[in-house]
Formats: C-alpha cells, structure tokens, sequence
C-alpha cells in the first residue's frame, strides 16, 4: 500500500501532477482511496497497433516523468510489462528500460555540430582553390587559417561535418603536367582501348623502372567521391637523382622478368637499356609469345635505337601515350612493394617513381 504523503516525499508535484493526469484509471492518487488497496484495472485500455504514438515514441527515448510513470505502474502498482506498455502506448522495450535501468536518461555523448551550412561552405571553397589548400589537414585548418581559427571549433567538428559533405582524407594520385598534345593522345589511347577484354589487357607485359630514395611519402588531400583527377587533388612527380633503381614487369596474375640496376652499369641510356633490360623480355615474351610489351617513354625506350632493337627481336610493343604513369597498373605494384618493404624492415621508401 503506498500513500499519497509517501509519493509528496518520493516525486516532485509536477511529476506527481503528470502521473495522476496520465494514469486515469488507477485511484490510488485520489484522497478518498489513497488508504485502500491498488487495484488491477478489469478492463485494460484498448490498445490499436500500429499506435501512432507508440511509432512515435519508439525512434526516441523516454522521458524521466515518462520513465517514473511506467516504474510506478510495475513497483507499486504491480502491473505486468505488456499491460504498462499498452496503458502507456510504449514499446515493451522501451518499458523494460525504464524498469531496469535508471529513471533519468543518461545524456547522449558527443558535442553538437557547430558549423552552419554558409560556414560549411567557406571550408570547402578555401580547400578547393589549390593544391596547397587540399593538403592541409583539418588540425591546421582549424588553427591556423582565418576566418576558420576565429570559429572556436575543433578539427574533429570539421571532419565531421565535411564527411556529411562527402568529404574526406585521401591519398593523392601522382601525375606530371599534361600539355594538350599529351592529353590528345591520352584521350585517342583511352578510346581505342575503352572496349578491351580483360583478356586483352592480361596479354600485355607490363613494365616499369622505380627510383627508391630513402622513405615512401604519402600525401594526403581532402577530397570527395569523383575530385580524385581534380588538378588541385594531384601531385607533380619529379625524378629523383640519388637512390638505387628497380626494373620490373608483370602480365596479367604473373610476375615477369625483375632487375636490380646495378651502380656499375651508371645512367641507363638506350644501348645499356638493351644490353641488361631487354634481352630478359625477349627471353620471357618468346616463351609467351601471345604478350604484348607495354614501355613508358623514357628517353632510353622512345629512342630509335631502342625501338628498331624491338623490332629486329620481333617483340611486339603498344604504342604508349606520354605522361601517363597512372594508366600503368604496374605502379599500384610499386607501393605494394615499398610499403611491405616498410612494415617488414622499417625501411621507408621514396613513393616518386620516374
């Protein structure tokens, strides 16, 4: 038995207002029968699902004078949990939480966005200008650059709210300056190849030289889904004169023939390239006579003498457009190799291949 000076002492006269409105049914809180026994209800409310308000209240949490009420109905009131759910049009989850667990809610975590949309909008202009801009991280944005720094927000706030934006942290994809002659070509290689098999590119041997340096960089750009080719998201490569150099190849899931070039054979030209990098391929493309061999355009592998060294060993090679070392699948290998090289050994490796 509870009584109505008992609940003045457990609950505020505000929630005690709200429980006496709420919980018409009972009369516990009435002062003729505060002394007598709490009766069950004979007749539950009718309860129609779907309930609009239980659909309401079941994408957010309950209240604490909404809590007191449903812990009153089960602990004084003897109620079960279905019958306190459907009195109360609540989720039984909903009053099982209220049961077990404390009556006041536990405020959400986190700090609040901060950030209006025009101030959004400032952040992404400011880091689409330049590739400067791209690269800095959202620590120096938020310290150092004005009017971002005078916003009092963290770097974690601008994080997030550029992730709605569909921004974020990436690695930037190296490519050297393009002229128009060499975007030509690149547009003319692209469309004549659109429609090639993965047959037909597993039947090139792809090949490459890499020029390590000492540590592999990453740099970083915040970009979204799309800006990856954006001129601001990308980075000039620039050939590197001290390091040791590899020469590789692949086709299709198949390592081909790989050289280390040694410091004794100096700068590779077209006669030295002939002499220790070629006569490997041809010994690898006559016991797979079906490849086709893929060369940038390095001096040494454009020039006449290296070609009409092709052709008197009958290797057939694809013309290959200038400039264009992201077209070769063979530089994703590199980093592969690079990066294991550095977890393995500690070692840290220059990403800058010529």
């Amino acid at each position: 038995m509870i009584t109505f000076s008992l609940l003045k002492v457990l609950f505020p006269p505000h929630a005690l207002y709200t429980m006496c409105i709420q919980i018409d049914e009972l009369t516990w809180y009435q002062p003729s029968t505060m002394d007598q026994s709490i009766p069950q209800p004979s007749t539950p409310p009718r309860f129609v699902s779907p309930n609009l308000r239980a659909q309401a209240h079941r994408a957010k949490d309950l209240t604490r004078s909404q809590r007191i009420r449903a812990r009153t109905l089960r602990f004084d009131a003897g109620w079960k949990l279905d019958s306190i759910a459907k009195h109360l049009h609540f989720t039984t989850s909903q009053v099982e939480t209220a049961i077990y667990k404390r009556a006041t809610p536990i405020k959400r975590p986190g700090r609040p966005l901060t950030l209006s949309d025009s101030q959004v909008d400032q952040i992404i202009s400011f880091i689409s200008q330049s590739r400067q801009n791209r690269r800095m991280t959202h620590l120096e944005l938020a310290t150092t650059i004005h009017p971002f720094c005078d916003w009092n927000v963290s770097a974690g706030v601008i994080t997030h709210t550029l992730a709605l934006r569909g921004y974020g942290r990436h690695i930037a994809i190296g490519a050297p300056g393009l002229s128009n002659d060499s975007k030509i070509k690149r547009l003319k290689f692209a469309e004549e190849h659109k429609d090639w098999t993965i047959e037909q590119w597993f039947s090139i041997l792809w090949s490459d030289e890499t020029w390590v340096n000492g540590f592999h960089r990453k740099i970083w750009v915040t970009r979204k889904a799309g800006e990856e080719h954006e001129d601001t998201c990308l980075f000039s490569k620039q050939q590197r004169r001290r390091g040791w150099m590899f020469w590789g190849s692949f086709s299709g899931t198949k390592k081909g023939p790989c050289v280390f070039w040694e410091k004794d054979w100096k700068s590779i030209d077209s006669e030295r390239y002939c002499t220790h990098i070629l006569p490997l391929v041809k010994r690898y493309v006559t016991l797979h006579p079906n490849l086709l061999f893929m060369q940038d355009n390095a001096p040494a592998h454009r020039s006449k003498y290296t070609t009409n060294w092709l052709k008197e060993h009958s290797i057939r090679f694809i013309v290959w457009p200038s400039n264009s070392p992201d077209l070769n699948p063979i530089e994703i290998v590199w980093n592969w190799m690079k990066d294991w090289i550095q977890e393995t050994y500690g070692i840290e490796l220059d990403s800058v291949e010529s």
